[in-house]
């Protein structure tokens, strides 16, 4: 791991962390989950990206861990809308 990739772990480190500190609030709730949903964003497209010469972790088959995580997003997902829709 180079330092790039340490500096980029830390940040999102950082982005969890104040995202969760922000969530202590009703009034900063919502700025608090946009805040740790970019950490989580930022650290997907960091660590699925190929290494130098190395193959993209997509490029191994879909295995079952990766369906479990679909259907876990596609269901966090539906229920987001659906709380966000009743509002």
């Amino acid at each position: 791991m180079n330092s790039i990739n340490g500096y980029v772990i830390i940040g999102i480190a950082v982005l969890f962390i104040v995202g969760i500190k922000l969530l202590a609030g009703p009034k900063t709730a919502r700025v608090g989950n946009l805040v740790a949903a970019a950490g989580m964003l930022i650290a997907f497209l960091t660590l699925h990206k190929a290494p130098p010469g190395g193959e993209y972790v997509w490029s191994q088959g879909w295995s079952f861990n990766y369906t479990l995580i679909a259907i876990g997003m596609f269901a966090v997902l539906i229920a987001g809308l659906n709380r966000a829709l009743a509002q």
